[in-house]
Parts: structure tokens; sequence; C-alpha cells
């Protein structure tokens, strides 16, 4: 889903990575099935729907890498 190699740094010192979905519906439905780890982390990360992209921000780079496995590991997939 997240892939560790496209990371951005932003403009304000951030950091975000994104992931592809079919079209904003695909996305949007994603976000939604992934509510239980992103309350516990999102003191950390924002976690948004952009179009068809699934956009995550952290403050640090450390922070987003594991924030982007646990996301990764915590649901599978969608086709």
């Amino acid at each position: 889903m997240f892939n560790n190699e496209k990371i951005n740094q932003e403009p304000n010192g951030g950091f975000s990575c994104a992931a592809a979905c079919k079209n904003a519906s695909a996305a949007r439905n994603l976000r939604s099935r992934y509510i239980g780890p992103v309350r516990q982390i999102s003191m950390f990360a924002d976690l948004y729907c952009r179009g068809n992209l699934l956009i995550l921000e952290s403050h640090d780079r450390e922070t987003l890498l594991r924030i982007m496995d646990v996301l990764n590991h915590s649901i599978e997939p969608l086709d």
C-alpha cells in the first residue's frame, strides 16, 4: 500500500506518502477501514483522501515509516 521509497519532504518540514487507489470512492472506503489504527496514531500523523490518493503525513520521517508499517500490516490490500 504505502511505499517507503516514495516519501516526500514537505515545504513545512514534515513528511508525506501517498497510496493510489482505483478511484476516490475506493480511497474513502480504504481510509474508513483504517479507523481503528488511525484513532490510536492520530496524534502523530494525518491520514486523509485527496481524489484517488490516500495520503499519510507526519512531522518526521521515522514516525512516518513506523506508521506506514502499522497501516500496511493492518489491512489486506483491495483488489
